[in-house]
C-alpha cells in the first residue's frame, strides 16, 4: 500500500506544526503597474514540479491574454503582472495548475487580482 500525503496548494502560507491555512489570494494592486506573486504554498514541497496558468478570466469573463501581460513562473508558481497601459480595472481570476514530477497528479488553485487606479495621497514621497 502507498500512502500519500494530503496536498496543500494555494496562495497563502501553511503552518504545519498548528496545520494552519492562512489564505492570501485575493490582492489589490495598482492598474498599469508590474507586480509579482509570492509564490503558493505547496506542502509536502516534494510533490511539486512545474506550475502554469490554466486559465484568466476578468469580471467573470474569459480573459485574451494573448499578450502575456500575465505570467507564471514555470519553477515557483509565482504570477507576475507586466507593466503595461492595456488592461483595464477589474477583477482578474487566475486559475494556475501544478503538475507532480511524474505527471501523475495535478491541483488547481486560484488568484484573484483586483486592479484599480492607484488613489493619489496627497504628499510628497
Amino acid at each position: 500500500m502507498f500512502f500519500i500525503p494530503e496536498i496543500k496548494f494555494f496562495f497563502g502560507t501553511y503552518y504545519p506544526e498548528y496545520d494552519l491555512t492562512v489564505k492570501t489570494n485575493i490582492v489589490h494592486i495598482a492598474l498599469g503597474e508590474a507586480y509579482e506573486s509570492s509564490a503558493p504554498s505547496f506542502f509536502p514541497a516534494e510533490y511539486k514540479k512545474s506550475f502554469l496558468i490554466e486559465s484568466i478570466q476578468k469580471d467573470d469573463e474569459d480573459f485574451d491574454n494573448s499578450e502575456g501581460i500575465i505570467s507564471i513562473n514555470e519553477n515557483n508558481g509565482a504570477v507576475k503582472v507586466a507593466h503595461n497601459h492595456s488592461l483595464e480595472e477589474g477583477s482578474y481570476k487566475i486559475i494556475v495548475k501544478a503538475t507532480t514530477d511524474d505527471a501523475n497528479l495535478t491541483l488547481e488553485t486560484d488568484l484573484t487580482l483586483i486592479m484599480s487606479v492607484a488613489e493619489d495621497d496627497d504628499h510628497d514621497h
